[in-house]
């Protein structure tokens, strides 16, 4: 790969809000750099080795081999795109990460990242990332720390070099890397949403407190965990959500081969409950938030002459809304029901 000339013909518009590398020649190598780092990042499974300490211990070795060394091309790439200040702060930072845009045209007006922003936010997130591994002092806590430093590593790294690319100057990505990026964005996220909104699904309250309507619904919430943790969408779900659900399974195990007693087991259900509401949470992800947004925007037009494929593209929201479920889930296979697209209608305009 070689940097492209800039020239009148290739430079982006002003005022389009891309990024302009400062000096291609010398930003080349550190890019290249990146982006190699980027795929040694992507071949490790932190999840993996969620029940091996010691090969825990080697991805954690590792992965802060690999956050220094980010951290400092980051630092290499900042230091000569200082010219203005730097306007992205750390509350933006995933914000930044999650940013996509087309290719500069005349058109384009929505401001895109700076090169120097982006290596600033990811500075601040890779470093915190690296401080939270060296703290790690438990398994969980370091099942935890090694899934958010590979987590951020290739958010960070992967929002330089696409922004790099968009800009035109450099193509840092190959094909196969920026399809690897954007699939980072919210695939996975969507699938793991699906998958905790039918957990939730799975869950029944007891009728009384008696010790028959006890355990029936303590089988019910043990179903719903193991269908949770056998689920594709298990491999993506982050390790604190991870160390969560493997912990009231075993307690829910525990109880119906030890316990059964109705206080425990009511206690036991309060707190898969209140899981399932924290797991909720997924939809606060920028990269969830962002694709939600959008597509919300796209479906208040209306089907338009495609229920069907507007259907399809409704289905993406699954989990961001009971209510909403409930509509998705009564129109599945519905061609052309007016009065239904009403009230999904009116329900997505509260959502937006």
């Amino acid at each position: 790969m070689s940097a492209r000339a800039i020239s009148p013909e290739t430079a982006p518009s002003p005022g389009t809000g891309t990024t302009v590398l400062g000096d291609l020649a010398e930003h080349a190598p550190r890019l290249r750099a990146l982006r190699d780092l980027t795929r040694r990042v992507a071949i490790i499974d932190p999840l993996a080795n969620d029940s091996d300490a010691d090969a825990l211990g080697r991805v954690a070795t590792e992965l802060r081999g690999l956050l220094e060394r980010v951290i400092g091309l980051l630092g290499e790439v900042l230091a000569t795109e200082d010219d203005e200040p730097v306007s992205c702060t750390l509350e933006d930072a995933d914000d930044s990460f999650v940013r996509r845009a087309p290719p500069p045209t005349a058109e384009t007006t929505a401001p895109h990242p700076r090169i120097g922003d982006l290596c600033f936010a990811g500075q601040l997130e890779l470093q915190r990332a690296l401080r939270e591994l060296a703290a790690a002092r438990t398994f969980d806590d370091q099942l935890t720390a090694c899934e958010t430093a590979h987590r951020k590593l290739l958010r960070a790294a992967g929002a330089v070099l696409d922004t790099a690319r968009i800009a035109g100057y450099h193509d840092a990505l190959d094909a196969e890397d920026h399809v690897r990026s954007e699939a980072l964005d919210c695939g996975p996220a969507l699938a793991v949403r699906r998958a905790y909104a039918a957990f939730r699904k799975g869950l029944r309250r007891p009728e009384d407190n008696s010790p028959e309507a006890v355990m029936a619904a303590v089988r019910y919430a043990a179903t719903a965990l193991a269908t949770l943790v056998s689920t594709p969408a298990y491999s993506d779900v982050r390790a604190s959500d991870r160390i969560a659900l493997r912990g009231l399974r075993r307690r829910a195990l525990a109880w119906a081969r030890d316990d059964r007693s109705p206080r425990e087991g009511l206690r036991l259900l309060q707190d898969v409950w209140t899981c399932a509401d924290l797991l909720r949470e997924i939809n606060q992800r920028q990269e969830l938030r962002a694709h939600d947004a959008a597509l919300i925007r796209s479906l208040l037009d209306g089907p338009n002459g495609e229920p069907g494929e507007w259907m399809t593209r409704l289905e993406r929201l699954t989990g961001l809304d009971d209510e909403l479920d409930e509509l998705i889930e009564h129109g599945k296979g519905t061609t052309g029901n007016a009065s239904l697209f009403a009230v999904v209608g009116a329900r997505l305009g509260q959502l937006r």
